[in-house]
């Protein structure tokens, strides 16, 4: 073939490409789903869901969404294998706003694309809110372990929790947003992690909110939470600290909040015991060799006649070290266990860093990406039940 016969057939592949781009079949959405007022932002009861006229022998179909004036700046796409589109998918639209849908379509897994086609105008649905999930409104916090989680909702990628006191209560007020990314969200909250000046011995109102990339959807409705006056907990305290009852502690909160150390070194402790909140614990119990690196005290309610009840688990569960560490930290597990471990990595404002699977009893964790300062790191089994919760700390 010489180079001019090639130049010809390239320039007519190019050519047809181009023209059956330009002419091929236009679509739009389906005459019912033009000027169409969905219900719901997903695919419950068909509400959220838009669709298209279907091509012979395509294998693609991308979705357009215009703001227009209505919502100016936005414009989204979605590519799905099939002829429809729920527009939570989208993400980011404003309730109840009419946008612009058209269509185009791919036969060839979407390496070339039909022009759009004409736009249909569809509305936004109303968002519903959510709440606290049923197992956690009306709850009795008892232990620092215990978490709050909300309804879930689809195509949400962010919660913001706000617990305020009641009337005639000490005053609080204080929210935290709990955030995944696109199609993800974290939907619970921890109290030592994420509300720490709460106060103790009081009950609360708790609402929540959720976003899906565009505006804040409305609080839903209020559950009262209440937190008991003496609270027992696993100490959540770094490896390197620990707390003692006969000597005292040094704790500058300016330079390290999360580290307390021994004025008296060589206090041979085992087991450390807080009831409230370990910042001014009512009772503080120490007593063996100090080793509070080795040891994890799993604590319940008071028994009958008023005597502390307490399970131990002496074996070493989870080790993660150096703590502090600056680059690679290693994670070592002793315990037989049926199942992989999960890790989340939490930075002190709650905000999920990263998760993780750690498949053998030793395991090397590249966290060179983060900057210094303290972390949560929360194992969890395969049915995401927390194990064990370390504070880390990255020195540089």
């Amino acid at each position: 073939m010489t180079i001019t016969t090639r130049n010809k057939l390239l320039f007519f592949i190019l050519f047809t490409v181009s023209y059956l781009g330009a002419n091929a079949q236009l679509i739009q959405l389906k005459p019912q789903f033009c000027d169409y007022e969905t219900q719901g932002w997903t695919s419950t009861n068909a509400y959220g869901v838009l669709y298209c006229e279907s091509v012979p022998g395509a294998n693609k179909y991308k979705f357009k969404a215009d703001g227009g004036s209505n919502d100016p700046g936005y414009i989204a796409y979605r590519a799905n294998t099939v002829n429809y589109v729920i527009i939570g998918q989208f993400g980011g639209m404003l309730d109840l706003t009419w946008y612009d849908i058209s269509v185009a379509y791919s036969t060839d897994n979407g390496s070339t694309w039909s022009n759009f086609g004409p736009a249909c105008p569809v509305r936004s649905p109303e968002s519903p809110t959510t709440s606290l999930a049923s197992q956690s409104c009306g709850i009795i916090i008892n232990d620092f372990n215990q978490t709050l989680t909300a309804k879930y909702m689809p195509y949400c990628n962010t919660y913001r929790f706000r617990i305020f006191s009641l009337p005639g209560n000490p005053s609080y007020d204080e929210t935290v947003l709990r955030s995944g990314g696109p199609w993800y969200e974290v939907s619970t909250v921890n109290l030592p992690v994420h509300f720490p000046n709460i106060f103790m011995g009081y009950t609360y109102n708790c609402v929540v909110q959720w976003n899906n990339g565009g505006d804040w959807k409305p609080y839903g409705d209020t559950c009262e939470i209440t937190l008991e006056g003496q609270i027992l907990m696993s100490s959540l305290f770094p490896d390197l600290s620990a707390i003692s009852s006969a000597g005292g502690t040094i704790h500058n909160s300016s330079a390290n909040n999360n580290l307390y150390i021994l004025n008296n070194v060589g206090e041979t402790i085992t087991e450390t015991i807080n009831v409230g909140n370990p910042q001014t614990p009512a009772i503080v119990l120490n007593q063996g060799f100090e080793q509070p690196s080795r040891w994890k005290v799993t604590l319940i309610k008071p028994g009958p006649g008023g005597q502390f009840i307490d399970r131990m688990y002496v074996e070493n569960t989870i080790n993660v070290y150096p703590n502090p560490f600056s680059d690679e930290l290693m994670v070592s597990s002793k315990s037989d266990r049926e199942n992989i471990l999960m890790l989340r990595v939490i930075n002190s404002e709650g905000k999920l860093l990263g998760s993780y699977t750690i498949n053998n009893p030793l395991e090397s964790l590249d966290l060179n990406h983060l900057d210094p300062g303290s972390y949560f790191f929360k194992f969890s089994n395969s049915k995401e039940q927390i194990i064990e919760t370390k504070k880390v700390i990255k020195s540089y």
